[in-house]
This record gives structure tokens, sequence and C-alpha cells, in this order.
């Protein structure tokens, strides 16, 4: 049997964290660079994995990708319709689509200089805060939205753990 020193068990022990194991799908799941890692001969990940697969017979090996994090809120919310509801609700003198005209770079003197469009995460910023009400939905929405996951999580688990306890 072979032994390890204090720093390699240490850097074993870090693989290993790198390695879920999901027992209803009975796999390993590990990250693409922990993949590409382990497919090196020796490695600390490649020792590790090798150990969850003989601590874990028949457990297929799953590389998974992490989720989109970013959350888009405000999809939807394009330039486009930014222009129609600032026509709708614009003062008489047409002061807000001018300021929307000219952080989108339209104007006539933007265009004759070259100027560039501010990006669209300032522009989307500027919007809510000219119309607060449009942010008050979707936050609203998203709250509902939120609840609604949360109450369907739950029954779903209260399924399960009803068809459990009908097994058993």
């Amino acid at each position: 049997m072979t032994t390890m020193n204090a720093a390699a068990t240490t850097s074993y022990n870090a693989a290993a964290q790198n390695i879920k194991v999901n027992r209803k799908m009975r796999t390993l799941e590990i990250s693409k660079t922990f993949e590409k890692a382990a497919s090196r001969y020796g490695s600390d990940e490649y020792i590790a994995l090798m150990h969850a697969q003989m601590e874990n017979p028949g457990y297929s090996v799953k590389v998974v990708t992490r989720k989109g994090g970013s959350k888009q809120p405000y999809a939807g919310l394009t330039f486009e319709y930014m222009k129609k509801y600032i026509s709708m609700h614009d003062t008489e003198d047409g002061a807000i689509m001018k300021i929307f005209v000219e952080m989108r770079a339209k104007d006539e003197e933007s265009e004759l200089l070259g100027i560039k469009s501010e990006s669209y995460q300032d522009i989307l910023a500027w919007f809510l805060d000219t119309f607060p009400a449009i942010k008050a939905h979707h936050d609203k929405r998203e709250a509902e939205m939120a609840a609604r996951r949360q109450k369907l999580a739950a029954e779903k688990e209260a399924r399960r753990l009803e068809a459990k306890r009908n097994a058993a």
C-alpha cells in the first residue's frame, strides 16, 4: 500500500471535493475542468476519481456544466419596447424621447460625429429610473414566479415522500 505525505493528502482531498455523488441518478458528477485534470494519469484528480469509482461501483461519470446563473428579469425590455413605451408616456415636449435617442446615439449629431451608443445596461438602468412602474411590475412578477416555483417544488417533494411511504 502506498502512503501519501501531508501535502499530497491535502491536494488529493481538495480534488476529491470536486466530485459530487448523485445517488439518485447513480452518477459521479464532475466539472469539465476536473475532467481535463483527471485525464492526466497520476494527477490528484485522477486518483480521486478512481477512488470514487471504486467506492461507488456501477456509477457512471457525468460531466456537468454550470447552469447559466445570469437571470434576465428584464428579458423583453428591448430598445424597441422602450421606444414604444416612451412614446406613449413621454412629456408633451418629447424630452424623455430626446434623452433616449441621445443615449442610443441615434440623434443627428451623434451619427455625424460617430458617437457610440451607451450600453444596454446603462440605458436599461436609466429607463427603469425614469419609469419606476416598469421595475415595480417586473419585481412583483419575479416574486410571484419565485413563490410559484417554491410551491411546485414543495408539492413535488410531498408527492415523492407520499410515494416513498406507500412503497414501504
